[in-house]
């Protein structure tokens, strides 16, 4: 089997390089992210720790809930050791899967971009974009931004992706996190209820479109 893989890669792909890992077993809610900020210099400046809960498609996909919490000193030191080593510089998520064979956390990939449960950091103290903004203009709110704790009380979800997935375990999810939490929806802002309207529309048509296209 993984020899025919290589072989269609080969073909489908002449001359490109590609890369073979390990599928580490696991739930969405084993994967880990440290969000960060680096300056010109490549010196990261400041950091966001989260993980997803569950995502869209459930296996390989997309945040549709995630949440704000601590992770190890040490896989926050490694993330900002792999940025500054190659000098990054900008908004960058660096994601880790938990490893309960071994009880590691294993580097998976590093976006050099803001991710799409970003907001969620912002709204957990930890506002990287406008981190960026700060320092790129000299605006004085810098130190304070950065001196900003990160809360830990704060869970995200796009409710376009759970009604994607349509499952109760995940709604049951979120139903607890909403006991311990303060839910942050994916599109939503106080006084901005236009934008919620156009999501809802969009997201409802979107939903009757692939409806129609499962059909046979």
């Amino acid at each position: 089997m993984l020899e025919q893989c290589l072989e269609e890669l080969a073909r489908e792909f002449p001359g490109r390089a590609f890369q073979v890992a390990e599928n580490i077993p696991g739930e969405p809610d084993q994967l880990y992210t440290v969000g960060c900020y680096s300056n010109r210099e490549g010196k990261v400046l400041r950091c966001y720790t989260g993980r997803k809960i569950t995502q869209y498609s459930y296996h390989h996909g997309m945040a549709s809930v995630a949440e704000s919490l601590e992770l190890p000193r040490a896989v926050v030191h490694a993330a900002c050791n792999l940025l500054e080593g190659a000098r990054f510089h900008g908004i960058a998520q660096v994601e880790f899967k938990y490893d309960a064979r071994d009880g590691q956390y294993k580097l998976l990939e590093i976006n050099g971009r803001s991710w799409l449960w970003v907001k969620l950091a912002a709204y957990s103290g930890v506002n990287l974009p406008l981190i960026q903004y700060c320092d790129l203009t000299g605006d004085s709110r810098l130190p304070e931004l950065l001196a900003s704790p990160q809360r830990n009380d704060r869970f995200f979800v796009f409710d376009y992706h759970v009604r994607r997935n349509n499952l109760a375990s995940e709604r049951q999810r979120i139903a607890e996190l909403k006991q311990s939490k303060t839910l942050i929806p994916a599109m939503d802002a106080d006084g901005e209820w236009r934008l919620r309207f156009v999501h809802g529309v969009v997201s409802s048509l979107k939903l009757l479109r692939n409806a129609a296209s499962a059909e046979p």
